[in-house]
């Protein structure tokens, strides 16, 4: 299943809804060898529907709340960057280090999506 999930969110989703299913299968189903056959398909069946509206949710651009935390952070590091950049202009300070963490703070946002990924993995 960890080769289809990379997000561990979407593994404990789909072990969850595997082990509803297969309880609720065991709890109603009477029948040993239909019991046994809807076991069986329950974990493939459970995890396509899991992979499908990963892949739905995906293809809508839905952003995940990692990414929408990690933009709102950036924006805000980055309006602090711009004024504190701006108040060293006016002050006839050097600004290559707050020109520098400008360019770093918006390079940063357009590799959102790599630092969610990273931030994922060390976890």
């Amino acid at each position: 299943m960890s080769k289809f999930f990379k997000n561990p969110l979407l593994v404990a989703i789909a072990t969850g809804i595997n082990t509803i299913a297969l309880a609720t299968i065991h709890a109603n189903v009477t029948d040993e060898g239909a019991q046994l056959a809807y076991s069986a398909c329950t974990p493939f069946i459970c995890n396509m529907l899991v992979l499908l509206i990963d892949w739905l949710l995906a293809s809508k651009n839905v952003k995940s709340a990692e990414h929408l935390r990690m933009e709102h952070n950036l924006k805000d590091q980055i309006t602090i960057a711009k004024a504190n950049l701006k108040d060293a202009k006016e002050s006839g300070l050097p600004t290559e280090e707050f020109e520098a963490r400008l360019v770093e703070l918006m390079q940063a946002r357009t590799n959102i999506p790599d630092l969610v990924n990273q931030q994922r993995l060390t976890q």
